[in-house]
């Protein structure tokens, strides 16, 4: 059957023929999320980094680089937070995906990304998800989904980034998943003896390089992250770091 030109947002036209309350039934069950105590104990796993930053080789010592060109950050430390808190290993997930909640604001996901360009929320379990890839492409580009993933890492774990407020259940719609609204959230990876052991290494080792602070590491845009961690997350493991 022939069709007419193409003449608006193609998310315009999946929205009107999708039903939402499908999709809001299968992100419900297929999401995966980090326990709350795992971000209680460690807000921010890679304080050092985030998306479009600098790589540097071993403990800081030089900028990385391919064919003379620098190297910056992608999705890897956030890649590595999510499977250390919801997988036994990577190779345990294949064909899903990391999604940041807070981050990426527009329909191409091409712009518009200040949370994960900021060192606060680019490895903050709160502002993650693991999904199924084929869901990646809507779970970037259809507002009322993103803001149904933003209402349920608010009622997971009281996480909007500074200067943002929660989305209404308004804004998320027929989208919004049943029981999200007042946090009855499946999905959630519970915390065990093999996960709390990964945050304290992950920890340990943050506070190491932090105390150490060597050659080209990034300390006092550190020091601001964990200051505003310590702040909105009392009683974390950073409360071991010297930051103030």
């Amino acid at each position: 059957m022939s069709v007419e030109w193409v003449t608006q947002d193609g998310i315009k036209d999946f929205e009107k023929a999708f039903e939402p309350e499908l999709f809001a039934r299968a992100l419900a069950s297929v999401c995966r999320w980090p326990s709350p105590e795992a971000f209680k104990l460690l807000p921010v796993w890679f304080p050092h980094t985030a998306r479009k930053q600098p790589l540097f080789t071993k403990r800081w010592a030089a900028q990385m680089k391919n064919q003379n060109e620098p190297k910056f950050q992608g999705n890897e430390e956030a890649n590595r937070t999510l499977t250390q808190l919801v997988t036994k290993s990577a190779k345990d997930r294949p064909n899903w995906t990391c999604c940041h909640i807070w981050g990426n604001d527009s329909a191409t996901g091409q712009t518009g990304q200040p949370a994960v360009k900021d060192l606060r929320y680019y490895s903050c379990p709160a502002n993650m998800v693991l999904v199924p890839t084929p869901l990646k492409g809507l779970t970037d580009s259809v507002p009322e989904v993103k803001n149904a993933l933003r209402i349920a890492s608010h009622r997971l774990y009281g996480f909007v980034p500074e200067g943002q407020t929660c989305p209404s259940t308004q804004e998320a719609g027929p989208w919004l998943p049943d029981g999200w609204a007042d946090g009855t959230v499946s999905g959630i990876v519970s915390m065990n003896s093999v996960i709390e052991a990964r945050v304290r290494r992950r920890a340990k080792k943050l506070i190491k390089d932090f105390n150490e602070a060597p050659n080209q590491y990034p300390t006092q845009q550190v020091q601001d992250t964990i200051a505003y961690w310590k702040e909105h997350a009392p009683g974390s493991l950073l409360d071991q770091t010297g930051a103030v």
